[in-house]
């Protein structure tokens, strides 16, 4: 059966039926990548062999072409004109920029601009003269390129993927104030500063989220700055403050727990919801941990051959932590015990570490979905009230459960407020069947253990 190479690169030698791979450079990158075709020999006549061999060349020029349009245009005009510059000894070779060449200034240098340019071929030539008469200048670094250096120094982070989506917020917030597709760093002022502030609070977003989108913003900046050496720019969001007002306050303030009687009130509506739901209700309740911790867990954080079966929340594939501190160890007992173990039956530990606890929302998207179920569950049980009764409450139960019947210092071990402690040391004494204990008495006393 013949072989039919369907391969729009591919060339063959009429004369001594060689392969050839053979590509035209883009023109908008001839002068990044310094050629105008790709012509790379494929080194055999054999149709099976060039095959081979044609797919990894072409991921090597495709790669190399990528790499070519990622670069900002005006940065790959600037690095291929002092190239041109450099190979006719018309700047020195760590020059990054050029002043206007005028006769008057400078004969000799006027007329060496020229001769280079009568000498150069056609690309060359008005490379040299543009130069000459206008000089080069280093292009001014856009906020796009800030923040691609900033990601890509970041993306071994825990939080990596909430640093992407909050840096996508900022960005697109001031891209839409400074009405700039890409706007220059150095354009980005104070008065952008405070639009940015006071837009969001005109949003109605609370005090701590609009500190969360400045801190990111500031911190961007702050990476360009050194990052790309902007010595006299000075970052506008440092020191930019968000005042506190009496909505803050009362927002912070009214956040209350849930009662007994209301989490019995609201238990049917969640267990209705999925299987998924369900469990995560009960380990909320039980722990006292953060919904996003819980539904971030994979297999591996889940401990149920220790003396003491529990959690481990730390940093993983799924999400990060909110603090160093709230990395920790926390104990199942009761119903948390009794839930987590059935879950597990379903999965194969030692083949599944690394899959999620709760993999239908194992996402940012699947955090918000788990949130809005649960809301809708405590608003048909009539608990729900803005701000003041949400899912999140069922933490502030929690610690108050456990302030009734534990020291401070072992209470903000279970939630993760502690400094030190289980956070600084898994390999020392954990403490879990004392930390089990108080939570234990603390579930008891409140009246919540016997309420499943």
């Amino acid at each position: 059966m013949k072989l039919v190479l369907k391969m729009d690169y591919l060339a063959q030698d009429s004369k001594s039926g060689r392969y050839r791979y053979r590509r035209r450079v883009p023109s908008e990158l001839r002068n990044l990548i310094n050629k105008r075709e790709f012509s790379i020999s494929l080194k055999t006549t054999d149709k099976l062999v060039a095959l081979e061999r044609y797919e990894r060349v072409h991921r090597d020029v495709e790669a190399e072409i990528d790499a070519a349009r990622s670069i900002d245009p005006a940065d790959a005009k600037h690095r291929a004109t002092l190239q041109t510059l450099r190979k006719h000894d018309l700047v020195p070779p760590l020059a990054k920029s050029l002043a206007p060449v005028t006769f008057a200034a400078d004969p000799e240098k006027f007329r060496k601009f020229t001769d280079a340019a009568l000498r150069a071929p056609d690309r060359e030539f008005d490379q040299i003269i543009e130069a000459k008469f206008f000089g080069v200048q280093k292009p001014p670094v856009r906020l796009s390129k800030a923040v691609g250096a900033y990601l890509e120094e970041h993306k071994e982070a825990d939080n990596e993927r909430d640093l992407r989506k909050q840096t996508g917020l900022v960005v697109n917030l001031i891209k839409s104030i400074t009405r700039e597709a890409d706007p220059i760093i150095d354009d980005i002022n104070i008065d952008v500063a405070y639009s940015f502030r006071d837009t969001l609070r005109s949003k109605g977003l609370a005090r701590g989220t609009i500190q969360r989108r400045i801190n990111t913003i500031r911190a961007i900046l702050n990476f360009a700055k050194k990052r790309f050496q902007l010595n006299g720019y000075e970052n506008p969001f440092s020191g930019l403050e968000v005042a506190k007002t009496a909505s803050d306050r009362r927002a912070k303030d009214s956040r209350l727990p849930l009662t007994v009687e209301e989490i019995q009130r609201c238990n049917p509506y969640v267990l209705s919801k999925n299987s998924d739901i369900a469990d995560l209700w009960i380990l909320m309740t039980f722990t006292g941990a953060r919904r996003r911790e819980l539904l971030g867990l994979e297999w591996q954080d889940v401990d149920l051959e220790h003396p003491v079966p529990h959690i481990i929340i730390r940093p993983n594939s799924i999400r990060g932590v909110k603090t160093d501190t709230s990395i920790r160890k926390v104990p199942f007992v009761g119903k948390a015990l009794e839930t987590i173990s059935v879950r597990s039956k379903n999965v194969e530990l030692n083949q599944a570490s690394l899959k999620p606890v709760f993999s239908r929302y194992a996402s940012t998207n699947g955090f918000n979905t788990a949130s809005s179920l649960m809301t809708k569950a405590m608003k048909q049980a009539g608990v729900w009230q803005k701000i003041t009764k949400v899912p999140y409450s069922l933490r502030h139960s929690h610690k108050d459960w456990m302030r009734r019947v534990a020291p401070e210092y072992w209470a903000n071990l279970v939630h993760g407020h502690a400094q030190g402690g289980i956070a600084a040391n898994y390999g020392g004494d954990d403490m879990l069947d004392q930390l089990a204990c108080y939570i234990e008495k603390a579930c008891r006393t409140a009246g919540v253990w016997d309420l499943w």
